[in-house]
């Protein structure tokens, strides 16, 4: 099992390095597809389908889709790509937030992977959690140069 997160974040970082274009998208795409030496590194222990913590709250990230009463989201997305790369099933379980690290943690930990807009921190750090940053927030300020507003660095 301490060969998954690294076998997750090598996938995560391949992943996120092939994103991106100044061409525009492709016509046609059909995503990510297993890569066999990535899928070679997943230890056979791990159990399938992997289990997936997320907090289904926080959209476009994660979120319940009305409709189909299914958790989507741009961080699912990357996830389900992550396991088909891997040449893996994966499951997403809707969770509370704060239940995410003490189940990955865990002695017999339910869910191998957490995926829900957490922000790294040295005190989620030290609990033994590893982070894969693919995504950096922030905010932006956008005044009109003929507007009365004064920006001020911080």
């Amino acid at each position: 099992m301490k060969r998954l997160p690294i076998v997750l974040a090598t996938v995560a970082m391949t992943l996120a390095a092939c994103g991106g274009s100044s061409a525009g998208p492709a016509a046609s795409s059909s995503g990510p597809a297993k890569v066999a030496s990535i899928a070679a590194e997943v230890p056979s222990s791990v159990p399938t389908p992997i289990q997936i913590a997320t907090d289904a709250t926080y959209s476009p990230d994660e979120y319940i889709d009305p409709t189909t009463g299914d958790i989507v989201g741009w961080d699912i997305d990357l996830g389900k790509a992550i396991c088909k790369v891997m040449g893996v099933a994966c499951t997403f379980n809707n969770v509370t937030f704060d239940s995410i690290i003490p189940q990955l943690t865990a002695t017999n930990p339910r869910y191998v992977l957490g995926i829900s807009s957490f922000t790294p921190t040295a005190e989620r750090e030290a609990k033994g959690i590893d982070f894969v940053s693919y995504y950096k927030a922030g905010e932006g300020w956008v005044v009109a140069a003929s507007s009365s507003i004064t920006v001020n660095s911080a």
